[in-house]
């Protein structure tokens, strides 16, 4: 392994001279530095510093009537309207789930960031994987020209279709290294971006083998926080909206009145308002709330069902993709034993173009265990997303053997 990681540091600049190294979980980690994920923190800090309560006191009037515009006769209220107190505390409530709600927006947002970065995590892995396996292969094809040539012209090999062949597999095998080059460009300007620093990519040398998931695990997902969040939210409003129409007292008024009064008790007076039930007051913006309601809680119990089945069809193909891998590196391996070079050797088979040829499939079958291991990076990264796993605390690294654990940045 140790060859391959040394490929992918020459390749992509990522050597010792190159200056700080960057791990890959400090790469994950600058997620938490994300500016969609950094978008939402005013919001949030802003919820946690302000009640955004009702104060107990809707509203206050001071009102004044007279007879016949003359200050003697004056009179004057005072009049009190009060927020229903159980209003009060329900606006507290949904205070907490626009908190709730917030911040599974914010780890919808941490989930992106951490996608976007294992994707060029492993991307950065596979170019430095195969890298080394293409010039090994074109060394190869390199020799084998020239055996054939040789071959040729001595007489002792007809195969001139296999030597235009075999210049032809080479000059693909140049243009993938080409392209290769031209990627790992790309991913080292994406790391730059991502991680918002220079330093340089040190990828780790356990690199964890493909194995298959024993049972699905679903957890919630921000996404779906974010629909309980935003259900919960629906139903404190409608809580709210059928409290407002149940207020019974309406308001509490002290008038003063200076008509002829001698003493203070006759100009006082008290009053209040009562507010009588109707059974239609509101109802239609009670019943728009709750279609409201309904509707979140729909689309919530959908995506719960979707989110169970796209991740059990992703551990169903994160096994089978495990499982191809594991079958195929133990058919390859059976198949060196019996054709390695030098048991051919020792019996016998020292023909170069033979040997040259064994070499050869060898690497086409490296080549193909690392394309095989690709995808099953794919069809698992996309499993992590869809369980859940990806953003359950504490956060891991997964392209870790130990699953080293980080906090972000």
């Amino acid at each position: 392994m140790r060859p391959i990681i040394l490929s992918l540091s020459l390749l992509l600049g990522f050597g010792p001279d190159a200056g700080a190294q960057l791990r890959p979980a400090e790469l994950l980690a600058s997620a938490g530095r994300d500016y969609a994920t950094r978008s939402v923190d005013q919001e949030l800090q802003y919820l946690k510093t302000h009640s955004l309560g009702q104060s107990p006191i809707k509203r206050l009037e001071l009102r004044s009537a007279t007879d016949e515009f003359l200050l003697i006769q004056q009179e004057y209220a005072l009049r009190i309207t009060p927020n229903n107190p159980l209003l009060i505390g329900a606006q507290q409530r949904v205070r907490r789930s626009m908190i709730a709600f917030t911040k599974a927006q914010q780890q919808n947002y941490l989930k992106t960031a951490l996608e976007a970065r294992y994707k060029v995590l492993v991307e950065a892995h596979f170019l430095a994987a195969r890298r080394p396996l293409l010039d090994s292969m074109l060394l190869i094809l390199a020799d084998k020209q020239r055996v054939l040539e040789t071959q040729i012209a001595s007489g002792l090999e007809k195969d001139v279709d296999g030597y235009f062949r075999a210049a032809e597999d080479a000059l693909k095998i140049q243009q993938e290294i080409a392209d290769i080059e031209r990627k790992s460009l790309e991913v080292q300007a994406e790391i730059g971006q991502l991680s918002g620093s220079n330093a340089t990519l040190q990828l780790p040398a356990d690199w964890p083998s493909p194995i298959a998931p024993s049972r699905p695990t679903i957890l919630p997902t921000p996404e779906l926080m974010e629909r309980a969040a935003l259900l919960d939210l629906q139903k404190r409003r409608e809580r709210m909206a059928i409290l407002d129409n149940r207020q019974i007292l309406d308001f509490i008024q002290v008038r003063y009145g200076n008509r002829d009064k001698e003493f203070l008790d006759e100009r006082l007076s008290v009053g209040f308002g009562i507010n009588l039930p109707v059974v239609f007051s509101g109802r239609t913006k009670r019943q728009t709330l709750h279609v409201e309601t309904l509707e979140a809680q729909r689309k919530y119990h959908i995506e719960t069902e979707i989110q169970r089945e796209i991740t059990e069809r992703k551990a169903i193909q994160t096994r089978l993709a495990a499982e191809q891998w594991d079958n195929t590196r133990l058919q390859y391996a059976a198949f060196q034993q019996r054709f390695g070079q030098t048991r051919l050797y020792q019996a016998g088979a020292d023909n170069p173009l033979t040997l040259l040829r064994i070499a050869e499939s060898r690497n086409r079958q490296a080549l193909h265990l690392l394309e095989l291991e690709a995808r099953y990076w794919e069809v698992y990264l996309e499993y992590l997303s869809f369980s859940g796993a990806l953003t359950q605390e504490p956060l891991r690294n997964f392209c870790a053997r130990n699953f080293e654990t980080f906090t972000l940045d």
